[in-house]
């Protein structure tokens, strides 16, 4: 079990709350869409530790330092994006289960298919409120507090 998912999946956390020890791994070239993020994150009630990266070679430094609670992440990005990524991050042991948040401005069927394959844990196309991360976010937890299927 994930150390943040709920320890009885029908208990709610208090409002503000649920979300209040993550460390989170925001990825995006474009720094302005990586601070908005952030103060979202931080609107939600993330206290915990959150970083940046510019592109999917810097996570990837990052991640192999220090592990992270969730990767929100771009697709679109220089020198590595954010489907080579996720399928680095499924092919590590260590880092194979660390959830992932794919965003992008490019609402592709082929890029969404894409990224399924791949076992995105969640897919959010840009532009996007404050409240669809809160659904998005809330969906990655619960299905961390799931067992696993056999």
């Amino acid at each position: 079990m994930h150390p943040f998912a709920p320890n009885c999946p029908d208990s709610a956390p208090a409002p503000g709350r649920e979300f209040a020890g993550l460390n989170v791994l925001v990825v995006d070239d474009v720094p302005a869409i990586r601070r908005m993020l952030v103060l979202m994150l931080r609107h939600l009630g993330v206290k915990g530790l959150i970083r940046e990266a510019g592109d999917g070679r810097e996570a990837l430094e990052r991640l192999e330092k220090q592990p992270f609670d969730l990767v929100i992440c771009d697709i679109n990005m220089p020198r590595m994006n954010g489907l080579e990524l996720l399928h680095r991050l499924k092919a590590s042991p260590r880092l194979e289960t660390t959830p992932v948040l794919l965003i992008t401005g490019e609402v592709s069927q082929e890029i969404a298919a894409r990224a399924a394959l791949r076992e995105v844990d969640s897919y959010l196309p840009k532009p996007f409120q404050v409240k669809t991360l809160e659904i998005h976010l809330r969906q990655i937890l619960r299905s961390l507090s799931r067992p696993p299927e056999r």
